[in-house]
């Protein structure tokens, strides 16, 4: 089972041979790795040619059940919630948590995976863009900032789902 994970920056003469970006290894239980890296995330040669990154990693909760629906030209859309913590300890050592709510949205195939596998109160891991939509409602501007979802994978697999679906964590499309 995997409980956490660790990030890591690997350099261009790093002896890895992995190419230069940011990558993540899922531990398990006993804190040792238990995955093959996975990235690169943030691909330093793009961000060094363009000078500009519009990328997201979030690791989370679904704060309620995928919202899944299609469009009238039938392209699959999904919305969802995602609560992500940060704790941290003030001057005399008392421990704070803060909750941050993130509005996620998935267009077309991942919306549909999303939509049949993830449910409220799972762990997941996605990677996306931020995009803002402003609109005016009577003298009111309204601003909502999403974060567009380009991955998705389910960090946490039970035996329950595993046997309704029929599916191995291998087989996940996610």
């Amino acid at each position: 089972m995997v409980v956490d994970y660790d990030c890591l920056y690997i350099d261009a003469g790093d002896p890895s041979g992995l190419k230069p970006g940011w990558y993540f290894w899922f531990l398990d239980e006993h804190n040792t790795i238990a995955s093959e890296p996975i990235g690169p995330f943030v691909d330093a040669d793009d961000v060094m040619r363009s000078g500009v990154l519009n990328k997201v990693m979030l690791i989370g909760r679904l704060g309620k059940d995928p919202e899944l629906r299609s469009l009238p030209d039938g392209i699959p859309i999904a919305n969802f919630s995602l609560a992500t913590e940060r704790s941290w300890r003030d001057e005399i050592q008392e421990k704070h948590t803060e909750t941050e709510w993130h509005h996620i949205i998935a267009w077309g195939k991942l919306a549909e995976i999303v939509g049949q596998y993830m449910t409220k109160g799972r762990l997941v891991y996605v990677e996306g863009r931020l995009q803002t939509h402003s609109w005016k409602q009577g003298d009111v501007k309204h601003h909502r900032t999403e974060v567009v979802a380009e991955q998705a994978w389910l960090l946490e697999w039970n035996k329950e789902t595993e046997e309704q679906h029929e599916l191995s964590t291998e087989d996940l499309p996610l």
